[in-house]
Order: structure tokens, then sequence, then C-alpha cells
């Protein structure tokens, strides 16, 4: 009885957190920030607001209007809805993880490929190391070439960036 309990919150927790991982992969694939101005709070889904919440939270609300289990999960006294900034990076931690693996994978597969590398920095003066793998798809026979992610560094010798990409 208490496993079919779980089962049953398991489900609806994945029903509750489908639409939030759709909304954040489609700022993702659309290169659009996720936050604005007002990133806390309620999200009342009728609420005519001016002030900028973000894209996630316009697309949730937006969503909202014709999807009546997310609204009501929305307008519910429920605390956990998965709308916060922690929930977010987690999920991108997740789509990044999912991401790595598919390209490692995909380089694994070949015989041969080449690491492309960059040493740029960002706004706020870090040093980060942007990586690349280029290789030969041999089912397909074209050329790839998969962004692997940012690596943030200290060390821009090149004995230190050797030791960052191995």
């Amino acid at each position: 009885m208490i496993q079919t309990e779980r089962m049953k919150q398991v489900l609806e927790n994945r029903q509750i957190i489908k639409p939030i991982i759709e909304a954040i992969m489609l700022c993702g694939r659309q290169n659009m920030p996720i936050r604005g101005h007002i990133v806390w709070g309620r999200l009342h889904v009728d609420d005519n607001l001016q002030n900028n919440q973000g894209n996630f939270r316009q697309i949730i609300r937006y969503r909202a209007q014709g999807d009546y289990v997310l609204r009501s999960i929305l307008e519910s006294e429920r605390k956990v809805k998965y709308l916060s900034n922690t929930s977010q990076n987690a999920i991108i931690d997740s789509c990044n993880s999912v991401l790595l693996s598919k390209v490692v994978s995909s380089v694994n597969k070949v015989k041969c490929f080449a690491v492309l590398s960059d040493v740029t920095s960002e706004i706020s003066g870090m040093e980060q190391v942007s990586l690349c793998f280029r290789y030969v798809d041999l089912d397909k026979l074209e050329l790839l070439e998969d962004f692997l992610q940012f690596i943030p560094t200290n060390d821009t010798t090149g004995k230190g960036l050797a030791n960052l990409i191995l």
C-alpha cells in the first residue's frame, strides 16, 4: 500500500515537472534568457502584469491557460511547483549531463577526433575554455563539430590547458 502511494506520488510529480522541463528546453533551444526582473513568488495564470517576469514564467503562464493540470498546480497551495531558480538550475544541470553523455558517446564511437579549444574571459574577468570536438560520423559519413561546454580555468599556459583537456 505504501509502495502504491509512493508510485502515485512519483507519477504526479513527473506530470508536474514535464511542462517545466519543456519550457526550460524551449528557452535553451531558442537561445532565450530564462529569468526576468521578477523570478520569485506565486505565478498567477490570469494576471496581465506589465513587469517582466522572464521568458520561462511567461511560457509557463501561457501554457497553463490551456493545460488544466498545470493550471491547477500553479493555483494550488502546494509548496513544490519546481519554478524556483534552484529547480531551474537543477533541470539545466540535468539537461547538461544528458547532452554531455550523448556527445561523449558519439565521440567515443569514432576512431579519431580533434579537440578544439579557445580561451576567453567572461564579463566578470574569469577565464574560461570552450571545448568542442570535431569528428566524422562513420554511419552517415559527415563531418560533425559538437560543443562540449565552457570550463572555468585559472591557468592559461599550454601545460594548464593540456591538463584541463585531459
